[in-house]
C-alpha cells in the first residue's frame, strides 16, 4: 500500500509544477505584449487639434446662442404659466382680492405660491360656487396660511 501512496503523491505534485509553469509563462507573454504595445504607440505620431481663434470664437458665439435661446424658452413658459394663473385668479377673485394676493406675491413668494394652491383646490372642489372671493375671504386665507414666528428672548 505505501507504493501507492508514494505514486498518489508525486502525481499530485506534477499537476502543481505544470500550473505554475503556465502562470509562468501567462505573465511572460503578458509583459511581452505590454511591452510591444508600448512600442506600436511610440511609433505612431502623435496627433495634435489645432483649431484657429476665429474657428474658436465661432464655437462660443454657438454656445451663448444656443443658451440665450434657452433662456428666452424659460421665459416665455414662464410667462405662459403666469397668465393662466393670473385668469384663474380673475375668475374666482374680485379686484380688491386680486389686488392683495398679487401685493403677497410681491412680498412673500412662497405665501403667494400656498395660497394660489389652496384657492385652486377651494375651486376645483366646488367650494366657491357663490361667486367670486372678496377682500376679507382673502384676508382669513391669507392669515390661515402665514406661520406664525415665535420670538423669544433669552437672557444670558
Amino acid at each position: 500500500m505505501r507504493k501507492k501512496s508514494k505514486k498518489y503523491k508525486t502525481k499530485q505534485k506534477k499537476p502543481q509544477k505544470k500550473e505554475k509553469q503556465k502562470r509562468q509563462n501567462m505573465k511572460k507573454s503578458l509583459k511581452h505584449r505590454h511591452r510591444e504595445n508600448q512600442k506600436r504607440h511610440l511609433k505612431r505620431p502623435l496627433k495634435l487639434i489645432t483649431m484657429n481663434e476665429e474657428e474658436i470664437k465661432q464655437k462660443k458665439l454657438e454656445e451663448l446662442k444656443e443658451k440665450y435661446l434657452k433662456q428666452q424658452e424659460e421665459a416665455r413658459k414662464q410667462d405662459e404659466v403666469e397668465s393662466k394663473m393670473q385668469m384663474l385668479l380673475n375668475k374666482i377673485l374680485e379686484e380688491d382680492a386680486k389686488a392683495r394676493i398679487n401685493n403677497v406675491r410681491l412680498v412673500n413668494p412662497q405665501l403667494y405660491s400656498k395660497a394660489f394652491r389652496v384657492l385652486m383646490t377651494m375651486a376645483q372642489k366646488g367650494y366657491l360656487q357663490q361667486g367670486k372671493l372678496n377682500d376679507a375671504q382673502m384676508k382669513e386665507i391669507l392669515m390661515e396660511l402665514k406661520e406664525e414666528k415665535e420670538i423669544r428672548i433669552r437672557r444670558m
